[in-house]
């Protein structure tokens, strides 16, 4: 679900930047964007092409091995999502709350 919650922000995102340069109106409407990964919450799976980054570790178990996954999944979605809103040039009047 990472990787859609990531691509439909992205989308929102592109819409959004692109809708308003095409209006070129003064007084802009703000995004609200509310982007609420499930990533480390449930259910504990993950992509194989993260967890396999984490098979060098022998004393990890599994579960934590993917949740490590998870989170690295969640980081690249949020770096997604922030290079996208730098791309737009929307990045200096955002505000993310973590």
């Amino acid at each position: 679900s990472t990787h859609v919650f990531s691509r439909e922000a992205i989308r929102i995102i592109r819409d959004y930047s692109s809708t308003h340069k095409e209006q070129e109106q003064q007084q802009e409407e703000p995004l609200f964007l509310y982007l609420a990964y499930q990533a480390c919450h449930h259910p504990d799976q993950v992509p194989e092409s993260y967890s396999h980054r984490y098979q060098h570790h022998p004393h990890w178990s599994d579960l934590r091995k993917t949740y490590a996954g998870m989170l690295t999944a969640g980081d690249e979605g949020i770096k997604n999502v922030t290079n996208t809103l730098k791309e737009m040039g929307l990045w200096d009047d955002t505000l993310v709350v973590f």
